[in-house]
């Protein structure tokens, strides 16, 4: 149209549709190529009184801070998605007692997996101080592969 003009409903409709076929999914949007971001948080999900298996529900978070850690526990993240060929990430910070506790199981989805701790053998916590717990999973094949590793800050 012409500068000052009233659009016709062809351009408006165009425009549109435009727009419904160009915009990334406000709930889960995907991205191609490369991505800058000047700032980024993430929310911390918080957990007392860890013992038996405990459920991280990926849905709402990908960090966990747990307190009052009652024994070692297998952590089951649930909604996790299944989609080949991707990395995710999930973080635990372990606030530790006296007698430090980890995660020494993994569940995705409610499915038990392997872990392949970092310097080949499973940590152990660090009494009294705070530990960091880093799950990588990645699925390749259908299948998961589930890497971690322990922090320990005093």
């Amino acid at each position: 149209s012409v500068k000052g003009s009233p659009l016709t409903n062809a351009e408006i409709d165009g425009n549109f549709s435009y727009l419904d076929t160009n915009k990334a999914d406000k709930a889960n949007p995907t991205f191609t190529g490369l991505m800058t971001l000047q700032q980024a948080t993430e929310v911390i999900q918080e957990l007392t009184g860890a013992t038996g298996t405990v459920t991280h529900d990926f849905s709402a978070g990908a960090i966990w801070h747990h307190s009052s850690i009652a024994a070692n526990f297998t952590a089951n993240f649930t909604n996790v998605p299944t989609t080949n060929d991707r990395a995710i990430a999930v973080t635990l910070f372990l606030e530790q007692g006296v007698t430090a506790r980890i995660p020494n199981a993994v569940q995705i989805n409610g499915s038990a997996q392997t872990i392949n701790w970092a310097n080949g053998g499973a940590p152990t916590g660090t009494s009294n101080g705070h530990d960091v717990v880093t799950f990588t999973f990645t699925r390749v094949g259908s299948a998961w592969v589930v890497r971690g590793q322990l922090l320990a800050y005093y």
